[in-house]
């Protein structure tokens, strides 16, 4: 039996996580007190690499760049914050609202096409029902 996963299976498999992690971003008052701000950043570098955005051939042109905007916005925010900061005064800065805005409307964008199946390659989203 092959196991092989095809480079766009995973592609639409890590579109779905970003959309996760967006999410996350857009509820970060519920997510934040009980993630810390460690975790606040890793769990979107987990899916968007701190370097540079990975290519990625689920995600539409207008996709990337509201991801790239807020991958940005992370990677600025993760370098101007003290490595052992407190959450309280990580929400003082003031960037969890202002990434929050741009994770919403990059979550937008990528909802009006939807998700992607988990397991057979598609070339537009199976799933373009309401989520979460």
């Amino acid at each position: 039996m092959d196991d092989t996963i095809s480079e766009r299976l995973l592609d639409q498999r890590l579109r779905n996580r970003i959309m996760e992690a967006l999410l996350g971003l857009v509820d970060w008052r519920e997510d934040l007190p009980s993630w810390g701000a460690g975790e606040y950043f890793e769990g979107v570098f987990d899916f968007l690499p701190y370097r540079r955005i990975w290519p990625n051939s689920a995600l539409t042109d207008a996709e990337r760049l509201a991801v790239s905007k807020v991958h940005g916005m992370m990677a600025a925010a993760c370098d101007s914050t003290p490595k052992f900061v407190t959450t309280d005064r990580l929400i003082a800065t003031g960037r969890p609202v202002r990434i929050a805005t741009a994770a919403e409307e990059a979550l937008a964008i990528m909802l009006e096409r939807g998700r992607f199946s988990e397991d057979e390659e598609e070339d537009t989203p199976s799933t373009p029902i309401a989520w979460p």
